[in-house]
Protein backbone atom coordinates (compact mmCIF):
# COMPACT_ATOMS: atom_id res chain seq x y z
CA UNK A 1 0.00 0.00 0.00
CA UNK A 2 2.89 2.17 -0.40
CA UNK A 3 2.29 3.69 -3.48
CA UNK A 4 1.74 7.08 -4.54
CA UNK A 5 -1.87 7.41 -4.37
CA UNK A 6 -1.67 6.16 -0.65
CA UNK A 7 1.17 8.35 0.65
CA UNK A 8 -0.61 10.92 -1.02
CA UNK A 9 -4.17 10.34 1.05
CA UNK A 10 -1.74 9.68 4.00
CA UNK A 11 0.25 13.05 3.64
CA UNK A 12 -3.37 15.20 3.28
CA UNK A 13 -5.13 13.12 6.51
CA UNK A 14 -2.17 14.51 8.64
CA UNK A 15 -2.40 17.84 7.54
CA UNK A 16 -6.15 17.59 7.95
CA UNK A 17 -5.72 15.96 11.37
CA UNK A 18 -3.24 19.07 11.87
CA UNK A 19 -5.58 21.58 10.94
CA UNK A 20 -8.58 20.31 12.76
CA UNK A 21 -6.49 19.81 15.79
CA UNK A 22 -5.11 23.45 15.30
CA UNK A 23 -8.63 25.11 15.50
CA UNK A 24 -9.75 22.83 18.25
CA UNK A 25 -6.67 24.40 20.52
CA UNK A 26 -8.14 28.22 19.02
CA UNK A 27 -11.59 27.41 20.40
CA UNK A 28 -11.37 24.80 23.46
CA UNK A 29 -12.39 27.71 26.05
CA UNK A 30 -15.58 28.55 24.18
CA UNK A 31 -17.14 25.48 23.40
CA UNK A 32 -19.80 24.24 25.72
CA UNK A 33 -18.97 20.68 27.22
CA UNK A 34 -21.58 19.28 24.48
CA UNK A 35 -20.02 21.17 21.70
CA UNK A 36 -16.91 19.26 23.23
CA UNK A 37 -18.32 15.94 23.40
CA UNK A 38 -19.85 16.18 19.81
CA UNK A 39 -16.68 17.14 18.46
CA UNK A 40 -14.50 14.09 20.19
CA UNK A 41 -17.16 11.63 19.13
CA UNK A 42 -16.80 13.48 15.55
CA UNK A 43 -12.97 12.87 15.27
CA UNK A 44 -13.36 8.97 16.69
CA UNK A 45 -15.96 8.80 13.47
CA UNK A 46 -13.21 10.01 11.69
CA UNK A 47 -10.49 7.89 12.17
CA UNK A 48 -12.54 4.97 12.09
CA UNK A 49 -13.56 6.04 8.66
CA UNK A 50 -10.26 6.42 7.84
CA UNK A 51 -8.56 2.95 9.21
CA UNK A 52 -11.52 1.56 7.13
CA UNK A 53 -10.28 3.17 4.01
CA UNK A 54 -6.83 2.42 4.50
CA UNK A 55 -7.96 -1.13 4.73
CA UNK A 56 -9.98 -0.90 1.68
CA UNK A 57 -6.90 0.31 0.26
CA UNK A 58 -4.95 -2.79 1.19
CA UNK A 59 -7.63 -5.12 -0.27
CA UNK A 60 -7.38 -3.41 -3.49
CA UNK A 61 -3.42 -3.53 -3.55
CA UNK A 62 -3.44 -7.29 -2.87
CA UNK A 63 -6.21 -7.21 -5.31
CA UNK A 64 -3.83 -5.64 -7.22
CA UNK A 65 -7.13 -3.80 -8.98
Amino acid sequence: MENTSSKKLNELHQQSVEAVNDILKEKKDKLSNEQHAALHEAHNEWQVAWNKLLNALMVIDKLEI
